[in-house]
């Protein structure tokens, strides 16, 4: 389960994931979000085209809302898991 003490680790750490207009950036790979469906008030799910370690790759991800919108749970689609992350206060 993720906790408010990863958020120390920033980038450095392999849970961290950054939501920006149009990008996801992970800890080893980042890109451009290509389509979005929402599904509901509180998940959507994401094909995005992801660049790392001299690869690239399109990712289906389901993102989701939990409890207060404060964690976020992260389901790669295809791969059994979900990640759970959880929101970092900002600077």
């Amino acid at each position: 389960m993720a906790e408010l003490r990863q958020c120390q680790r920033g980038p450095s750490d392999e849970s961290w994931l950054r939501i920006e207009a149009g990008r996801l950036s992970f800890y080893e790979s980042s890109g451009p979000v290509l389509a979005v469906v929402a599904r509901g008030r509180d998940e959507i799910a994401v094909i995005t085209e992801l660049s790392g370690e001299g690869s690239t790759w399109l990712q289906p991800l389901r993102l989701r809302l939990e409890g207060t919108g404060q964690r976020l749970a992260v389901e790669t689609v295809g791969v059994e898991g979900v990640m759970g992350r959880v929101r970092c206060p900002g600077p």
